[in-house]
Formats: structure tokens, sequence, C-alpha cells
């Protein structure tokens, strides 16, 4: 039996089967595996999941579409896939809340092989603002190194929505997570 900690979404799930945690392992994007943790049944510490820890729970489980067949979305049939319209809301212009710091900081954000690099223009505890473009690979949640002159601040963020030009992100690390603690402290001292 397993236990399985997602820090991204804030969710944790008890008594699983290995099966299970294969499942659930398998909907997880790169960077949730990284701040994903697990446990075992009566043991006394937390893990950090990864393939070389733990390749049994990295399987293609409920992936391989033997004698199934392909899904078509254009071939949808359902009457309830085409009984629904959309609303588009008027914007809205909400006050900022997080106050911005103009400041050039070194800021890196790593994928699986690739890694992308930039300075900021301002940043806040909400988030940041690179100088230049970020790249497609880019999407969903990420971690963002954040450098000063002595160490680094890592985050979890999100793209903002509805950008012209990517080249902000938002941040989206619980308040109780120790790094964003640390970024938080950090941007007091600019």
């Amino acid at each position: 039996m397993w236990a399985i900690y997602n820090s991204v979404k804030g969710w944790t799930l008890y008594k699983l089967s290995l099966r299970e945690v294969q499942l659930i392992v398998s909907t997880l994007t790169l960077n949730e595996v990284k701040l994903t943790r697990i446990t075992a049944l009566n043991s006394n510490q937390w893990e950090n999941l990864s393939r070389d820890t733990h390749p049994d729970f990295f399987s293609e489980v409920g992936k391989e579409s033997t004698g199934f067949p392909e899904y078509k979305i254009a071939e949808s049939t359902l009457e309830a896939d085409t009984d629904f319209f959309v609303i588009k809301p008027q914007k809205k212009y909400l006050a900022r809340l997080h106050d911005r710091i103009d400041a050039n900081v070194k800021v890196v954000i790593e994928g699986q092989n690739k890694s992308f690099e930039s300075i900021t223009i301002d940043l806040s505890e909400g988030g940041l603002y690179f100088k230049d473009t970020i790249p497609e690979w880019v999407s969903g949640y990420f971690i963002v190194r954040v450098f000063d002159a002595k160490t680094f601040y890592q985050v979890i963020c999100s793209l903002v929505e509805d950008q012209k030009v990517k080249q902000r992100v938002q941040i989206v690390s619980e308040e109780n997570d120790i790094h964003y603690l640390k970024y938080k402290e950090w941007l007091k001292s600019l």
C-alpha cells in the first residue's frame, strides 16, 4: 500500500495499490512528478518520486489502446457534445494584489531536456516579467529558479493567460511552501 502527495495541486491519497499509483503517475506532468512525494505503508518518511528511485510506478498503464476503437474528436455524435454555448464576459481590471519591484535578476526555467534563461524586468510575490519571450515548450506548471548573488530561490509558476507575447508568469506556489517563503523574504530585502 502506498500514499502519494502532489504539492502542485495540494492533494494526498492513501492506501493505494501499485496499479493505482501507476495510473495517477501517468497523468502527472514532468514538473508535477518532480514535486510529488511518495511513501509506503508503515514507512517513517516521504521520498521524492522519480524514475530512478521508483521505476515500477512509471508504466504505460492505461495508455495501451489494443482492442479499442480510435477516438476521433470530429466524429463525436453525442447531442450533449454540441449542446453548449460560450459566453465571453466583459473584461474587468482588478487592482494588483502585489507591488512590482523593478529588478534585473537572472531566472532559469528547466525542462526535461531543455532550459531557458532570461533576466527579469520586474517581479513580485505574485509573478515575474521576463525580458525575453518564453519558448513554446514551456507550458503547464513549471519551476522557475530566481538567482541573486549568493543563492537561488525556486517557485512554481504557470504562464499568464491572454498574452500577445509570452513574457509573464504567475507564481502558483502554496503559501506554506518553504521555497516560496524564502523567495518572499528575499523580495523584502530588495
